[in-house]
C-alpha cells in the first residue's frame, strides 16, 4: 500500500559552508544554479521568483535525463492528497530497489521538487525518480510556490513499514529450555508438571508502541559489500583461524563484485557475518541516508575470556564484544555503547524481532501455523529439507513467502543477529555467562522443528560465521 507523509516545512538543513544547488524544468531545461546554506521556503521564493512552473532542484551535479531515464517506464504512480487537509501526518512510500517510480500533484501548480535522486520532470505535475540499488530511506520533496506548506514524500526502500501499536502481540515460548521448581514428576498432571517449570521467557500477550522500517529482506551480500567496500581489503591480515576463514570468504565475493555495482532486491542473503560487523553495517548505512550512527565503539581492557569465547552485558544496553576488523592480525575486546537519540538503523531487540517474526499471531508456534507440516514450511522456509547446497550456503533473499507483515525469510536460509536490551532473556539458564546477543530465525542447516518462534543459539564471542542479519529503523512518534 502507498504510503504518504505530508507535513508543515521544516528546515532543510545541507550544509554549514554553503551548497550549490542546480534548478531545472521540463527536458532537462537548465534555469540557474545558487549558493545557500540551507534549502528553505524563503530561499526557494527569493532564488526562483520568476520562474512560474514546476521545477526541480538537487545538491548534486545534473545529468541529462536523456542519458539516465530515456524511455524509463514508472512502475507505480503515487498522487499526492489534497495536502491542505493533512498536514503533520506521518506516512511512508515502500518502494523496491531499482525501481523508476512517478510521484504526481493533484493539480498542476507551480512549485520546487527537491531530491537527491536521479530524476527528470515528467510534467507540471509529476517528477519520476530512480529508486536506489541499496536498501534504506530517502526523500521527496515539494514546496508550493508562495506558500507556507509542502509535501513531504519519505521513501522505505527494500524496507516495511511497521506500526506495532495497532494490534496485540504474544511474546516468550514455552519450548524446551525451562528449570523445575522441584524434582518432582507429577503422573498424569499435565498442569502440575506445567506449574512445575521456571520458563525464562514465559509466553505472554502485550500491546507494543512504535513505528519501524524494517528490512523486507535479510541484508544481502551484496549490499554488504558496496556499503563496506573500502574495509574489506584485497588480503587477509588475520592470525585466528576462524577469522581467516570467514575474510578469506569474503575478500573472494569482494574480488567478483564491481564496486558501485547494482544489488538486486533478490541478491543472496549475507552470511559469515561476525557481530562488530554488522553493527559497523548498521552505522555506514545511517551514514550514508544522513542518520545519526547507533552504535559506539571504544577498546576496552575488559577481561573477556576469549577461550571460552564470551563477552558481557550491562544494564545500559551496552556490551562488550570482539572487534573483528579486516586487518586486525586477532579479535580484540571492545566496548559497544548505545546512543540512544540516534535515529539510524541497528539490529533489533529479542522482543522486537519476536513481535516482527509472528506479526500479530497469537495462536501458532510457526510462521505457517500451528503444525511442523513439511509441505507448508517449506512455502516459507529454507531448510534442511528443502536445500540443497553446501554447509553454511545461502540462497536469493524473497523467493518464498512472506510473513503478515510482509518480511520474507524469517525463518530458516540464514539466522538473524538480535541484542538483548541491557539483560539476557535466558539468565536463568546461563550459569552466570551472559551474551549480549543470539542468532534467531534458524539457517538452511536446520530442522523443521527448530523452526519455531522460540529457538535461538547464544552468541557469545560475536565469531558465529552462519550469522545474518536484517536490520530496523525505529520512527520518531
Amino acid at each position: 500500500m502507498n504510503k504518504i507523509i505530508i507535513a508543515l516545512l521544516s528546515l532543510y538543513v545541507v550544509s554549514a559552508f554553503g551548497t550549490t544547488y542546480s534548478v531545472y524544468g521540463l527536458n532537462g531545461k537548465l534555469y540557474m544554479h545558487f549558493d545557500s546554506d540551507v534549502l528553505n521556503q524563503e530561499v526557494i521564493h527569493t532564488k526562483t521568483k520568476n520562474i512560474h512552473q514546476s521545477f526541480i532542484i538537487t545538491d548534486k551535479k545534473y545529468i541529462s535525463s536523456k542519458n539516465t531515464l530515456k524511455n524509463a517506464v514508472s512502475t507505480s504512480k503515487i498522487v499526492l492528497s489534497d495536502w491542505s487537509n493533512q498536514v503533520n501526518t506521518e506516512k511512508w512510500i515502500e518502494v523496491d530497489k531499482n525501481e523508476v517510480i512517478s510521484v504526481c500533484l493533484p493539480d498542476t501548480t507551480a512549485g520546487a521538487w527537491v531530491t537527491s535522486l536521479t530524476n527528470q520532470l515528467e510534467s507540471n505535475k509529476c517528477i519520476q525518480v530512480q529508486i536506489p540499488h541499496l536498501a534504506g530511506s530517502e526523500k521527496i520533496e515539494y514546496f508550493f510556490k508562495n506558500s507556507e506548506y509542502s509535501y513531504k514524500v519519505n521513501l522505505a526502500i527494500g524496507m516495511k513499514y511497521i506500526d506495532v501499536s495497532t494490534q496485540k502481540h504474544k511474546l516468550g515460548y514455552y519450548g524446551n529450555e525451562f528449570r523445575l521448581k522441584s524434582n518432582i514428576l507429577f503422573v498424569n498432571d499435565s498442569l502440575a508438571n506445567f506449574n512445575n517449570k521456571i520458563y525464562p521467557d514465559p509466553e505472554r500477550i502485550v500491546s507494543r508502541q512504535g513505528k519501524y522500517l524494517v528490512d523486507k529482506y535479510l541484508v544481502t551480500n551484496c549490499e554488504m559489500i558496496q556499503t563496506l567496500w573500502d574495509s574489506i581489503p584485497l588480503q587477509n591480515y588475520s592470525k585466528d583461524y576462524n577469522q581467516m576463514l570467514v575474510d578469506t570468504t569474503w575478500i573472494s565475493r569482494k574480488r567478483k563484485a564491481i564496486h558501485g555495482g547494482r544489488c538486486d532486491a533478490n541478491d543472496t542473503a549475507a552470511n559469515r557475518v561476525f557481530l562488530y560487523r554488522a553493527l559497523i553495517y548498521a552505522n555506514a548505512r545511517s551514514e550514508r541516508d544522513g542518520l545519526t550512527p547507533v552504535y559506539q565503539f571504544k577498546k576496552t581492557n575488559d577481561d573477556i575470556n576469549a577461550s571460552a569465547s564470551y563477552s558481557k552485558i550491562f544494564s545500559d544496553s551496552s556490551f562488550t564484544t570482539m572487534n573483528t576488523s579486516y586487518k586486525l592480525q586477532n579479535p580484540e575486546p571492545v566496548h559497544v555503547s548505545i546512543n540512544q537519540n540516534a535515529n539510524g538503523y541497528r539490529l533489533p531487540y529479542y522482543d522486537e524481532w519476536m513481535v516482527l517474526a509472528r506479526a500479530g499471531d497469537t495462536t501458532n508456534a510457526y510462521i505457517w501455523g500451528k503444525s511442523e507440516e513439511t509441505e507448508k514450511a517449506e512455502q516459507y522456509a529454507w531448510f534442511k529439507n528443502n536445500y540443497e547446497g553446501r554447509f553454511q550456503g545461502s540462497k536469493p533473499v524473497g523467493l518464498l513467502l512472506p510473513n503478515a507483515y510482509g518480511l520474507y525469510d524469517m525463518m530458516g536460509l540464514v539466522g538473524e543477529l538480535v541484542l538483548y536490551p541491557g539483560k539476557n532473556v535466558f539468565e536463568i539458564m546461563s550459569n552466570g555467562l551472559l551474551a549480549p546477543s543470539c542468532i534467531k530465525g534458524g539457517s538452511v542447516s536446520d530442522s523443521l522443528q527448530a523452526l519455531n518462534f522460540g529457538n535461538h543459539k547464544e552468541e557469545y564471542f560475536g565469531s558465529n560465521s552462519m550469522a545474518g542479519l536484517r536490520l530496523v529503523r525505529r520512527l520518531s512518534e
